[in-house]
């Protein structure tokens, strides 16, 4: 496997891993939200919540810029490769032609 291969792999990983994280907490984490803007529950469940809710935000942070990094690891990759393959032209002809 190619090093190109092995990022775009890597970031197909990271978007099921963030996938995966907003459809099991994605619902959590709006009912967190909502409660702890109303003013639901006691003291203790909403310190409780409020402490839930900084993790899995915290957590989703964390998915989101792994996800990023390995997107821009895939570009630069692409970009390299695209750099290397690219040949600029023959100068010879090109001065000897006169264009």
């Amino acid at each position: 496997m190619t090093a190109i291969e092995e990022a775009r792999q890597e970031l197909n990983e990271a978007k099921a891993a963030v996938a995966a994280f907003e459809g099991r907490y994605g619902g959590r984490l709006t009912w967190l939200e909502d409660n702890l803007w109303g003013n639901e529950g006691t003291a203790t469940e909403r310190a409780e919540w409020k402490e839930e809710k900084t993790r899995l935000e915290e957590r989703q942070k964390s998915l989101e810029k792994a996800k990023e990094e390995r997107l821009k690891q895939v570009e630069e990759l692409q970009r390299a490769l695209t750099t290397v393959t690219t040949q600029p032209g023959n100068d010879f002809v090109t001065r000897a032609l006169g264009t």
